[in-house]
């Protein structure tokens, strides 16, 4: 935060008091502030993304005003702080307005306001009425939740987001009922979430990195007074940190895997929830799916396992057997990313569909049918690893799922001594098929093509079994509401019945 901005999406925005709490900056759409909550309907609403205008209500600049202003001790900082807070509750009955749709941004918001409470509390900064008034909201945002827990046929981050809330606003509010229930989310989530490796059931890193932020939030503030956890949590959140260590290129990055809606809880957690820990080699997690080839500067993050969620799908793509890799300093060929979910629903479909990451599409079909924005209609890809060794002078893994009646099998080996990376694709099915194998570029990099070698800077890619190979423009996204133009390749066959194609990366 700098000035009068907050950055939000790629976008600054003003926080100038008064701020318009329903007005989207973005799309100049204004949401009426004085509709029932359960009245709003986000999905079909072709003016705006909702997600914009919650974002700046869940109040992440709040904190930082406070420990500017305790830093500074100016006054003109407090009083901006707390008009700000006063006409957010003012402007936001309970149970109207789009601000108390989503229990899960009720939670952000209220851990982000009692972040800034005790903050200012430190300093007395706030008075004995101020006090009081935010304390009964909160108790209003503590109530909402309890009584609207986003809890279904399956569960996710919106679930353990309203249990930590409640671990925050019981603690803060010093109501048993809310921290007993928070904690039972939390135990809960992570039982049902999170597979035994540490990896998170949605298959998505950027929601990876959420769901740890808010199971830390959660434990640090619990145990901090005096909250026990199981054996079992506590082991699967270790794992979870390490999963995330792995999946962190030498940096300090992580792949653009899954879906990305640029999602936190608290702008402070990343110095004090997750320290920058050692980087380490080569991992598999066999139960999430995925695998981490390492080597020097390589870094390569490989996907092998289902959609995600149980058969739900989720925030996870149509990515089985995809890859992004990182050498030499940079990033080398990267997944497409997620751009938005509700406003441009087609480039949504378009940025999670198969033909978006590095893999081949059979036919010109998905991998699985989408049901909607957030589900599939069903997980038909029966992953199945079959192999893999890692040790000091080679990597190996392959593994092969099941794409609309062929079996597409990968192999990928990570030569180190020769510093070289094979890329091998097997295709077996019934019958003739049209395939079309894709790799897409990060967006510095300017692709050149010569018979049937690629060449990106001083890295070359020699590509073996393809009859028609093109650079083709495509798009990639780094954020939510973030989008650039890059390059990609696109290989086109046929085949019958069995199909075998390479590609050697030869890194300088």
């Amino acid at each position: 935060m700098k000035n009068d901005v907050f950055p939000i999406f790629g976008f600054e925005v003003s926080i100038k008091h008064p701020i318009a709490w329903h007005h989207d900056p973005i799309s100049k759409y204004t949401w009426q502030k004085n509709q029932p909550s359960h009245a709003f309907s986000f999905i079909d609403s072709p003016k705006a993304d909702v997600k914009i205008v919650w974002e700046l209500s869940r109040c992440q600049f709040f904190p930082c005003l406070a420990l500017l202003y305790r830093k500074t001790q100016d006054e003109a900082i407090r009083e901006k702080l707390l008009a700000i807070w006063m006409s957010w509750i003012e402007e936001n009955p309970l149970n109207f307005g789009v601000h108390w749709v989503t229990p899960m941004e009720v939670a952000i918001r209220a851990i982000n306001w009692i972040a800034a409470f005790e903050i200012l509390s430190e300093t007395d900064a706030l008075g004995e009425p101020l006090a009081r008034r935010i304390s009964e909201s909160l108790a209003e945002h503590a109530t909402f939740i309890y009584w609207n827990l986003e809890f279904g046929k399956v569960t996710g981050n919106h679930y353990l987001a309203n249990g930590t809330g409640l671990i925050w606003l019981g603690l803060f509010l010093g109501r048993a009922t809310y921290v007993r229930k928070g904690k039972a989310i939390l135990e809960e989530s992570m039982r049902v979430q999170i597979y035994q490796d540490g990896v998170d059931y949605e298959k998505s890193l950027p929601y990876h990195k959420l769901v740890l932020e808010l199971f830390q939030l959660g434990v640090a503030l619990g145990m901090k007074n005096g909250l026990q956890f199981s054996a079992e949590f506590e082991k699967k959140l270790e794992q979870m940190k390490r999963f995330w260590d792995a999946a962190k290129k030498p940096n300090g990055k992580t792949p653009n895997v899954g879906d990305d809606d640029s999602g936190y809880v608290l702008v402070l957690s990343d110095s004090f929830l997750n320290p920058s820990r050692k980087q380490t080699g080569s991992r598999i997690f066999r139960d999430g799916g995925f695998a981490v080839l390492r080597h020097a500067e390589i870094h390569l993050f490989f996907d092998f396992g289902d959609i995600g969620m149980n058969g739900w799908g989720g925030h996870g793509h149509n990515d089985s057997l995809s890859f992004e890799l990182f050498a030499n300093g940079k990033n080398l060929i990267v997944d497409s990313g997620t751009y938005n979910y509700t406003l441009f629903q087609a480039e949504r479909q378009r940025l999670r569909s198969i033909a978006s990451h590095n893999t081949i599409q059979i036919d010109g079909k998905e991998l699985v049918p989408f049901r909607n924005l957030w589900s599939i209609q069903a997980d038909t890809t029966q992953p199945k690893l079959h192999e893999w060794s890692f040790d000091e002078n080679r990597d190996c893994i392959e593994a092969s799922v099941q794409n609309n009646g062929v079996r597409h099998r990968r192999r990928i080996v990570l030569d180190k001594k020769a510093n070289r990376l094979y890329l091998t694709d097997v295709l077996s099915g019934d019958g003739r098929h049209e395939a079309m194998f894709r790799l897409h570029f990060a967006p510095d990099l300017m692709p050149t093509l010569q018979n049937q070698t690629l060449q990106l800077g001083e890295i070359s890619l020699h590509c073996e079994g393809f009859s028609n190979m093109n650079i083709a423009d495509s798009i990639y996204s780094k954020g939510y509401y973030q989008k650039e133009a890059n390059k990609k390749l696109e290989a086109s066959f046929v085949f019958e019945t069995e199909w075998q194609g390479q590609i050697i990366f030869q890194f300088s």
